[in-house]
């Protein structure tokens, strides 16, 4: 948490809290308070904060607890810097807000989750205003190609999720389907295994 804000320290703080959370090193209070402190950083908007807003999309969804109003903040944060509302803001700090609308979606892949996914918890227009607003600066000829490449990324890692949430949500249906073939005798152990398998 020491580190200065920039480039990199928060693909290295989420790791670090879910290992911690994971192994019990670290409790929800402590990632709460991580939130709370780095919620504080991205509404001052100093140097770096490119980089904590993406730390605090990242650290919503490893928290347990209700985050929708730090997730609320990176979305408004998202759209003042994506849409140039913030004329102060360029540089890293532009292109880490790009990961940060996407991380506020769901896994980032190779760096949250070997299989990312959209969170559950996710609005749809959210994503749709995401999305809308990644297209308007690939499209933009206007804009510096740094950014309309990491707007292009961007999109790629909103497919990948999508990908991913559809093959899961796929596999369980057909798990489904596979337990409807198999016939069992009433009161009969397989019966049995079958009804407890599909409460799962």
């Amino acid at each position: 948490d020491k580190l200065p804000w920039g480039p990199g320290k928060s693909f290295a703080l989420h790791a670090a809290y879910k290992n911690a959370i994971d192994s019990g090193m670290l409790e929800q209070k402590d990632l709460s308070e991580a939130i709370a402190n780095t919620s504080g950083y991205v509404k001052e908007q100093r140097s770096g904060f490119g980089d904590a807003l993406l730390s605090l999309a990242s650290l919503c969804r490893l928290s347990s607890e209700k985050t929708q109003q730090e997730l609320d903040l990176v979305a408004k944060t998202c759209e003042e810097v994506l849409l140039d509302r913030n004329l102060h803001t360029g540089g890293e700090d532009k292109l880490m807000s790009i990961l940060a609308g996407c991380a506020a979606i769901g896994d980032l892949p190779g760096i949250a989750s070997f299989a990312p996914n959209i969170s559950a918890a996710v609005k749809k227009h959210f994503v749709a205003d995401i999305v809308k607003m990644l297209e308007e600066i690939v499209l933009n000829d206007a804009e510096e190609l740094k950014y309309r490449d990491a707007a292009t990324i961007g999109l790629g890692i909103l497919c990948a999720m999508s990908r991913s949430s559809h093959i899961r949500n796929q596999m369980r249906k057909n798990t489904a389907n596979k337990f409807d073939s198999i016939q069992a005798k009433d009161g009969s152990v397989m019966q049995e295994i079958l009804t407890e398998v599909e409460k799962t």
